[in-house]
């Protein structure tokens, strides 16, 4: 599990069985890398994250949503002869096309990823839709039609440019989730969506999500050496486990004793995405969870099912049989302070959501045991990491602060993040580091 198996591509070369092809291996100091002879020839000008192709190898995923499409688009067309369809975070284009290939008379592709608009335009030209399917390298939360609300004089947008599309559009298909749900931005693109760019009776591609949390142990734990003479205690390392965050963990693909559900799954929010209104408002909803497992309980894992239509879900349940969840999603994983429990306990949780996370709290005020006579001897997180990370935080949060208000602000930082990234030694950053908030910052 520790080790992947590394992949570099090269320019594409028909090849027959029996052929020998020659390829060229090099290394440096830091890689090892290949060049196909003759070297390529086809520049690279877009980067596209190997997330990417996760989604593009997840049949269960592309097959479920290309079924949901086609009932939506079919359904459309016989009750109006015609329809229109915009597809927020394209991509790859992919979903565009299964709405193409259903019938769908246009289709709007928006992608705030040059890279990626580059690529789905690609795509679609190359598949023989460029006629029907026009990307958009925009967000969608700044996309207008000609029927919209909030144009000024002349039909103009507010920043003086004419709108992007004629009208109002029939379905909405959309996948810009991530092990979380919404940490992507999807309630702010629905929400807009619905308010500028889609008809009053749009469909949407998907309609809704359920939620689902248990708590688990997830730690690390002691190392026996292979003679079985010492154990290396490895329990110290979990405080720095601790982040402020859910992170993505592909549990159903860890060994069976890195983690174990301490409870059996509970709902909790279900959101309907056509009430983008009330998704918007923050909200909080209790959950309990009768404990069937002895452990110590450190984090708790959440989930979601996918309602495309009422045919159709998908899954990142890490229990769901094997072919049910693809690759494309993770589970979350958000850590707490340690507490051991034992079958019978009642676990009182607080699940709560804004408009870009979900997180959850022990409701101490509510558990039926002593939390001090449950405490391991593992503290949430380092005291000193924690004031080095409000200090950051802190520092973060100014700057983006500043340079949202100030052009020239903005204008200088991004002139320091360039120099990060080209001279990171002048300004004592190590390479890595340099380079990492280069690319962040500029992309």
């Amino acid at each position: 599990e520790s080790f992947k198996v590394g992949v570099q591509y090269l320019d594409d070369v028909p090849v027959k069985k029996g052929e020998i092809r020659q390829v060229a291996i090099k290394r440096d100091a830091t890689q090892i890398y290949f060049e196909s002879l003759p070297p390529q020839m086809r520049a690279r000008h877009a980067h596209v994250p190997s997330w990417h192709y996760d989604m593009l190898n997840d049949s269960s995923r592309n097959d479920a949503y290309e079924k949901a499409i086609k009932r939506a688009v079919e359904r459309k067309k016989g009750e109006k002869g015609m329809c229109e369809v915009l597809d927020a975070g394209a991509g790859s284009g992919i979903l565009s096309m299964f709405a193409a290939r259903s019938g769908a008379d246009y289709v709007h592709a928006c992608e705030q990823n040059g890279h990626m608009c580059d690529v789905g335009e690609e795509t679609v030209c190359m598949n023989g839709y460029g006629l029907k399917i026009m990307f958009h390298n925009k967000d969608v939360r700044r996309l207008f039609t000609k029927e919209s609300v909030g144009l000024i004089k002349h039909g103009l947008k507010p920043d003086g440019n004419p709108p992007e599309m004629d009208k109002k559009s029939d379905v909405l298909v959309f996948e810009v989730f991530d092990s979380g749900l919404i940490g992507e931005g999807a309630f702010h693109i629905v929400g807009m969506a619905r308010h500028r760019l889609l008809k009053p009776d749009a469909t949407l591609v998907p309609r809704a999500a359920k939620m689902f949390a248990a708590p688990i142990e997830y730690r690390f734990q002691n190392y026996q050496t292979l003679d079985g003479k010492h154990v290396i205690d490895l329990t110290t390392a979990n405080r720095w486990r601790y982040r402020d965050d859910y992170e993505g963990v592909n549990l159903e693909k860890l060994p069976k004793s890195a983690w174990k559900a301490l409870a059996n799954p509970k709902p909790f929010f279900n959101f309907d995405f056509y009430a983008w209104e009330e998704n918007m408002r923050p909200r909080e909803e209790p959950i309990s969870f009768e404990i069937t497992e002895e452990g110590t309980f450190n984090a708790i894992a959440f989930w979601f099912d996918l309602e495309l239509d009422e045919e159709t879900t998908l899954t990142t349940n890490p229990f769901a049989e094997h072919g049910e969840k693809g690759a494309t999603w993770q589970q979350a994983v958000q850590h707490v302070e340690e507490l051991t429990l034992k079958p019978g306990d009642s676990l009182k949780v607080v699940a709560a959501h804004d408009t870009y996370g979900i997180s959850f709290r022990v409701d101490d005020s509510k558990l039926e045991f002593d939390r001090g006579q449950r405490r391991t001897k593992c503290p949430l997180y380092d005291g000193a990491w924690q004031a080095h990370h409000i200090e950051f935080k802190r520092v973060t949060d100014s700057l983006a602060q500043t340079i949202t208000q100030s052009p020239v602000a903005f204008r200088e930082t991004c002139e320091t993040a360039v120099a990060c990234g080209s001279r990171p030694g002048d300004l004592k950053f190590e390479a890595w580091a340099g380079a990492d908030f280069c690319t962040k910052f500029m992309s």
